[in-house]
């Protein structure tokens, strides 16, 4: 019985421990578990971490860095190239917007003003709107240098035109002489020059000043007038308008004159005018002494042609129909080309080889011209100044020899 009773308490205590060791199995088991559950977050973010490594590396073996440090190359790879983009697009953008907007104002919007509105043609042909130099008190020529000068107004058909007088150096006094001085001083027998000048700017132009100087230290008479509409002059210039006002004062020099010769000299805009007065005069039996004509062209078309503002838009189809068409509605030609050879007086043409604004090139076939159709007999001299002299366009009263040209033309 002790032994059974013994056996059966063996039994059971091996039943109890193997359920102790069960228990505690579990309970390791369970512990095991959760620290599993723990280390898992952890090894997936090593394994997340690894994987973006990888793509990291894979984007450094792309730009061909494979030893650069992963996380820092990439941010600062990101870092490189978000800042260009933010450097330079902007600007790319402006500068093509501007371009664009240069583009459409340049070729849409002046052809079209232009076209719409033919007196904006008129306007840039005078270009009288240009009162250079400004704030210049025209009844003191004085101001400028011009001490032996007077100021006055000559009024014909409702039109006041601003007129300078220069008396000669030899005839110039301490102080400004009467106005009955200056009438009677163009009745002496100096020469007598009537400067008709081009566009834009007044009789006050400093290029314009220096010249009146220069013929007056020769000994010369200058009249000086502004087209109506320029200056102080009344007005609104149109091409017969103008050619008309340089005749009505070439008349009043003619009445004060008596026997002095006097000379036309035409600038710029003003060879046109001078062309077609002195063709006219010529006609009518009454022609001047001798014309001088500096920086001249053949026609206000082929001027307009190869006047630099044209450049951008000579290439442009219907540039003939927008721009050129325009300046006939305005019924302005200046056709010397035509006129020219109606000019039975000795001429003097002058022309700088570095003149952009009237290329030398419509001088010389002006001048070619006028050797075609004048009469045998009357000479024509065309004198070119070097480039290198730096003339251009308006300064050849600067030239040295000048004097020596106009000793030899104006007698």
């Amino acid at each position: 019985m002790i032994r059974l009773r013994s056996g059966a308490h063996t039994e059971g205590s091996e039943s109890g421990d193997a359920r102790e060791t069960e228990q505690t199995e579990a309970k390791r088991d369970g512990k095991l578990g959760r620290q599993s559950d723990l280390a898992e977050p952890e090894t997936k973010d090593v394994l997340k971490s690894h994987g973006d490594t990888r793509n990291i590396n894979s984007d450094a073996n792309l730009t061909g860095d494979s030893k650069s440090t992963p996380s820092a190359d990439s941010n600062s790879f990101k870092y490189t190239k978000g800042s260009h983009e933010g450097l330079f697009s902007p600007w790319l953008w402006l500068c093509l917007k501007t371009v664009g907007w240069a583009v459409f104002i340049v070729y849409i919007c002046v052809p079209t003003l232009v076209k719409t509105n033919p007196w904006i043609q008129g306007s840039i042909v005078f270009f009288n709107i240009l009162r250079w130099p400004p704030f210049v008190d025209f009844t003191r020529p004085q101001d400028l240098g011009l001490n032996a000068t007077r100021n006055l107004y000559l009024e014909h058909h409702n039109v006041r035109l601003g007129v300078w007088q220069v008396l000669p150096v030899s005839m110039a006094k301490g102080h400004l002489p009467s106005d009955n001085y200056f009438e009677q001083a163009l009745g002496d027998i100096k020469p007598i020059v009537l400067y008709l000048h081009g566009n834009s700017g007044t009789r006050a132009a400093w290029h314009r000043v220096q010249l009146y100087k220069r013929l007056a230290l020769m000994d010369y008479h200058v009249v000086i007038v502004d087209y109506r509409g320029y200056a102080d002059s009344s007005g609104s210039p149109t091409e017969e308008g103008v050619i008309q006002d340089a005749r009505f004062v070439y008349n009043w020099v003619k009445a004060r004159s008596k026997d002095a010769p006097v000379y036309i000299w035409g600038h710029s805009l003003g060879t046109a005018i001078t062309t077609k007065l002195a063709s006219c005069l010529c006609k009518e039996g009454t022609p001047p002494t001798g014309v001088i004509l500096e920086s001249a062209f053949t026609n206000i078309r082929e001027a307009a042609v190869n006047h630099p503002f044209s450049r951008p838009y000579t290439r442009l189809p219907g540039y003939d129909w927008i721009f050129l068409d325009t300046l006939d509605a305005n019924n302005i030609y200046f056709e010397s080309d035509k006129s020219i050879g109606d000019i039975t007086v000795p001429l003097l043409m002058l022309h700088a080889e570095d003149d952009i604004i009237v290329p030398i090139q419509l001088g010389e076939k002006l001048y070619k011209i006028a050797q075609k159709h004048r009469p045998k007999g009357n000479p024509v001299e065309f004198i070119s100044f070097a480039g290198s002299r730096g003339y251009g366009h308006k300064h050849i009263h600067m030239a040295p020899y000048l004097d020596v040209i106009l000793r030899d033309f104006i007698l």
